[in-house]
């Protein structure tokens, strides 16, 4: 099996590439669908358009598909933790 540190943070065993029973690597995936960004962040697809209409996470469109880099969505989560992180606590 591959090691976590290819993949970012907190994405890792969804996304990376497996040995199949015939040895062969399956693909990591780079891009994911909204409503599989929404899946990996447990909120619905609704929710991903707001965040992405509020510029908050990175798309980019492959012909009329619109796919979120899973680079973006770690960054998006990095950067809840650190606002997170840095607000105080009630």
């Amino acid at each position: 099996m591959r090691s976590a540190v290819d993949v970012p943070f907190g994405l890792s065993g969804a996304l990376m590439g497996v040995m199949s029973d015939d040895e062969k690597v399956l693909p990591v995936r780079l891009l994911l669908k909204v409503s599989d960004a929404g899946a990996m962040l447990g909120v619905g697809r609704s929710t991903v358009y707001e965040i992405i209409a509020a510029g908050e996470l990175e798309t980019v469109h492959i012909g009329r598909c619109r796919r979120v880099p899973v680079a973006a969505l770690d960054e998006y989560v990095r950067r809840l933790r650190d606002a997170a992180s840095t607000s105080p606590r009630s």
